[in-house]
C-alpha cells in the first residue's frame, strides 16, 4: 500500500473485468474524436479511430486506477474502524473519551474535504455533515486522499 503497488495490481485486475467508462468519460472520448477531426479535417479514418481508441484506453486505465484507489481506501478505513471498535469492546479504549477528526491531504483538496476537515472533532459514533451528505469515515468520494484519526480526550 505504501508504495502504491497494491493499487496498481488491483487496477490491473479491474481492467481484466473489462470495466466501462462513466458517462462523462464516454462523452470525453466522443468529443476527443470530434476535436481531432475539427483540428485536422484530412485525418485518415484509420488514424482517427486509432487515436480515439488510444484515448479511450487511457480513460479506462484512469477509471481502473480510480476504482482501485477508492476500494483500497474503503477497505483501509473499514479495517481501522473495526480495530478501534475491537479496542472499545475489549475496554482498551473508552468510547466516552474518543473523538474523530477528519484530516485532508496537504494540497489539491476538493471543497467537500476542505469542509469536512474544517469541522471540529466529533464523538466516535457520530457523522460529519457536509452539504446534504453525511460521512462516518473516509473516503468522501472517489480518489479521496483524506483520513480519519482518533483523538483520546480524557476527562
Amino acid at each position: 500500500l505504501k508504495n502504491g503497488l497494491a493499487s496498481e495490481k488491483l487496477a490491473q485486475d479491474i481492467l481484466r473485468l473489462e470495466i466501462g467508462l462513466t458517462e462523462q468519460q464516454q462523452e470525453a472520448v466522443a468529443h476527443y474524436g470530434e476535436k481531432l477531426k475539427e483540428l485536422d479535417p484530412e485525418i485518415a479514418d484509420a488514424d482517427l479511430v486509432g487515436a480515439v481508441d488510444d484515448f479511450r484506453q487511457a480513460k479506462i486505465q484512469l477509471r481502473a486506477n480510480t476504482i482501485a484507489r477508492t476500494e483500497l481506501a474503503i477497505a483501509t478505513a473499514n479495517g481501522r474502524e473495526e480495530l478501534w471498535r475491537e479496542a472499545i469492546k475489549q475496554e482498551v479504549l473508552d468510547v466516552t473519551e474518543l473523538r474523530k477528526s477528519w484530516l485532508a491531504a496537504s494540497y489539491d483538496v476538493c471543497p467537500i474535504c476542505t469542509g469536512l476537515a474544517n469541522q471540529e472533532s466529533i464523538p466516535f459514533d457520530s457523522y460529519w455533515t457536509e452539504g446534504f451528505r453525511s460521512y462516518q469515515r473516509e473516503p468522501a468520494h472517489p480518489n479521496c486522499r483524506c483520513t480519519v484519526v482518533l483523538d483520546v480526550v480524557e476527562g
